[in-house]
């Protein structure tokens, strides 16, 4: 998706929640690196501030893939919602296209402590009122487990 966008003269720029993640992307930096959030042993703790080059980037770009959302916490997911809606209205250079991605059943947002179930959700972007107004579309096709049907259906059966 980021080549096609990019071949057709769009600035698309990838990120995920961790460097890990973005490693699997050419050019793709952490999300807390792409909206220059601030990170305090572990807790988010200011608005999104990119850098002059980075805002500029984002204030030109039609296509972000926001890779292993889930890992987010409802706070930075909210902050980065609103950075974006904020600086398409002051900068309308045409639609952005917000693609995120991740898969709810494999890891919650970090959190200190044990948190019971319902602090880990409350904490989580599923929590976000602004989550609701987002346009989902759930892909029910195995790839990655493609080749092991069993190990795939295990998987699928996890809620």
């Amino acid at each position: 998706i980021l080549h096609f966008a990019r071949s057709k003269c769009m600035i698309a720029k990838a990120s995920a929640a961790t460097w890990l993640a973005a490693g699997n992307f050419a050019d793709a930096l952490s999300i807390h690196s792409l909206f220059g959030l601030g990170i305090d042993e572990g807790v988010d703790v200011k608005p999104c501030a990119p850098s002059f080059s980075r805002e500029a980037v984002l204030k030109h770009a039609r296509f972000i893939v926001l890779d292993e959302l889930p890992f987010l916490k409802r706070e930075t997911f909210e902050q980065i919602f609103t950075y974006l809606r904020d600086l398409k209205q002051q900068h309308p250079f045409g639609p952005l296209i917000v693609m995120a991605c991740g898969d709810f059943r494999q890891m919650a947002p970090v959190m200190r402590g044990n948190p019971t179930p319902a602090q880990v959700f409350e904490n989580g972007i599923l929590s976000s009122p602004k989550w609701k107004s987002i346009r989902q579309t759930l892909f029910t096709d195995l790839v990655r487990q493609c080749d092991d049907a069993e190990y795939g259906e295990f998987v699928q059966a996890i809620q």
